[in-house]
């Protein structure tokens, strides 16, 4: 499918796709769906969160605002307990995300963690992001967002 100078391979989101990721970092990416080849475009795209794991501090109110040069991407973001946060990372075969964040939280607390994410297109054009990660502070957890592009 082409749409908007992204070319992808189509695959939807629903619950059933998600049932399964409730397990550690390393085994969530060989659980998901086999990644699809899209070449990706985030560059001046927004994204709202709309699910994130319990033990994850993203919420709905937090806004990211990505930045693309060919593979390298990052992102500013904030909103709800998250004052400030970055992340920085790459595209890795044009079939996921890859990167590492960081922010400082209502708390004054710095909190670090890594992400794997999978771009899917949704029917409407806009990008949705499956993810899954893990904090590399504080109590180690896991968890998995979707952000959506807005």
């Amino acid at each position: 499918m082409q749409k908007e100078g992204i070319a992808v391979s189509y695959r939807s989101f629903n619950a059933a796709n998600t049932a399964s990721v409730f397990v550690s970092f390393k085994q969530q990416v060989k659980i998901l769906m086999k990644p699809i080849k899209m070449k990706i475009n985030l560059n001046k795209k927004s994204f709202q969160a709309k699910f994130n794991s319990e033990n994850g501090e993203v919420s709905t109110q937090t806004i990211f605002s990505y930045h693309q040069e060919n593979e390298m991407i990052w992102a500013n973001y904030k909103g709800g307990s998250i004052v400030k946060g970055n992340l920085i990372g790459k595209i890795v075969n044009d079939e996921y995300l890859e990167f590492v964040y960081h922010h400082i939280n209502v708390d004054q607390e710095v909190m670090t963690g890594k992400c794997k994410s999978f771009p899917e297109l949704l029917d409407d054009g806009k990008i949705l992001l499956r993810e899954v990660w893990q904090w590399t502070c504080k109590d180690f957890s896991e968890g998995e967002s979707v952000l959506v592009e807005i």
